[in-house]
């Protein structure tokens, strides 16, 4: 008996959330900087899953540990059922990625690409088309969300051996092409981070002209590419993964453009010896060793964190680096760009 007003109260406060999410669903699709807004990219992604869902509120309850387990229906046509295990470690749980990527599939059906025919996914755009089994779709999540945000902006060239060529304008210059390869067997994920990279500009710490950017995880090229164009002099790309930094090299001839790239971990010398002006670190935790080991002779960083960032920004601190720029993605997951004093 104790429990039922709470559970009266709990689902009102979700009605409540998932209203507001109704809300506000256009303005933040048109909004290309919700991301910098502290929880602003986690809003976008519950946007993203509730546009499809019959049953969004359970999958909130279920986030908010008011249930146990949740069955989520898709158009009446697709359940995906969580338990205890996902809660665990959500966001990396294949249920949420298959939840993602049937919601795609959905958005992608209504502006008229993507279709089914005999249990495959069928995806026509620019005159290119590509064939997906369903059963492996929860690994195009990324690519089915990217596609979703850059829409039109994107045009599919080819499809060859699973690579597909494709075009953008440069965000900051409508008359500059950028062309990039995007394999997927190796990196299904790129189009979303290409979406990240060029029209969210999440590492535009500083205005980049004639300055020299170290890359840390520089994966098939998207940030270096990026950096160049916004008037770089020089990068240096550092990723551990051989396909990545060949992929790395084919965009950058794409663009008839140079960097110097490394296929292993950064070093401390590597920052003491080039001098450069601006660090950018993408690389899946080790931002934590990098900042709390390495010598810091930079004028700027810009990384991406996946803990909670305390100690890294009191690191970043004591190293009389200030903070210009912070937004989470979720409690432990972000952005941050800091500035030497």
């Amino acid at each position: 008996m104790l429990s039922s007003p709470h559970k009266r109260e709990t689902k009102i406060y979700i009605e409540k959330i998932s209203y507001l999410l109704s809300a506000i669903e256009k303005k933040v699709l048109i909004s290309k900087k919700f991301w910098k807004i502290p929880l602003g990219r986690f809003i976008q992604k519950l946007i993203f899953l509730k546009r499809y869902s019959d049953n969004f509120e359970d999958f909130l309850m279920f986030l908010l540990s008011e249930k146990d387990n949740a069955e989520i229906s898709i158009k009446k046509k697709e359940k995906i059922f969580f338990s205890r295990e996902d809660r665990k470690n959500l966001f990396q749980s294949d249920n949420l990625r298959l939840y993602k990527a049937i919601s795609g599939f959905f958005w992608l059906e209504e502006m008229g690409i993507c279709m089914l025919k005999n249990d495959k996914i069928i995806l026509k755009k620019d005159n290119v088309e590509l064939e997906i089994e369903k059963d492996k779709i929860k690994g195009f999540d990324l690519f089915f969300e990217g596609l979703t945000l850059l829409g039109d902006k994107v045009k599919f060239l080819s499809l060859k051996d699973k690579v597909i060529l494709l075009s953008f304008e440069f965000p900051r210059d409508k008359k500059d092409e950028v062309k990039m390869r995007v394999n997927l067997e190796t990196n299904p994920d790129a189009l979303y981070n290409i979406y990240e990279i060029f029209f969210e500009e999440p590492y535009r710490c500083c205005d980049f002209s004639g300055l020299s950017v170290i890359d840390v995880g520089c994966g098939i090229g998207d940030s270096v590419i990026y950096f160049l164009k916004s008037g770089a002099e020089k990068v240096l790309g550092f990723d551990i993964s051989e396909s990545a930094i060949h992929e790395c090299y084919e965009n950058l001839k794409l663009n008839n453009l140079s960097a110097e790239l490394f296929c292993r971990e950064i070093t401390p010398s590597d920052i003491l010896s080039e001098k450069a002006d601006v660090l950018k670190i993408d690389c899946e935790g080790c931002e934590r060793e990098i900042i709390s080991r390495y010598p810091l002779t930079v004028k700027h960083i810009a990384f991406e964190f996946h803990f909670f960032p305390a100690k890294i920004f009191l690191n970043l601190i004591k190293k009389r680096f200030l903070p210009t720029f912070i937004s989470f993605y979720n409690t432990s997951f972000g952005i941050a760009h800091f500035k030497k004093i």
